[in-house]
């Protein structure tokens, strides 16, 4: 994360699975949560306009499956216009956009 130069958005699913990975240590989710409310990275929000489609995409994807955070990221790569998703989540690599293109994991050399 030193050499990165963008900015960083993600999901309120997305930051509870976060949290939730971190939950070996209080200061570990609480130095997370100041990360976030220092801007460290951006809060797309997503409203209930959204959820029919989580719906739709986490029916579609239910073999491997698509969970709430997946489908956020999803949601939140099409209305900002991006193909690239840092995550650890390998079921990206299956996933396509509304126009049926591979996401770009920036993540996925560090897996």
């Amino acid at each position: 994360m030193k050499d990165f130069r963008g900015r960083l958005i993600t999901t309120w699913p997305v930051m509870t699975e976060a949290i939730h990975m971190l939950a070996f240590r209080i200061e570990a989710q609480i130095d997370c949560l100041t990360w976030v409310k220092r801007r460290g990275v951006m809060m797309f929000n997503l409203t209930t306009e959204h959820l029919q489609v989580m719906i739709e995409l986490i029916r579609k994807y239910a073999d491997l499956p698509m969970d709430l955070a997946d489908a956020s990221l999803w949601i939140a790569s099409e209305a900002l216009h991006t193909q690239s998703i840092a995550t650890l989540d390998t079921d990206y690599d299956v996933y396509k956009s509304k126009k049926g293109k591979a996401f770009s994991n920036v993540l996925r050399k560090h897996l």
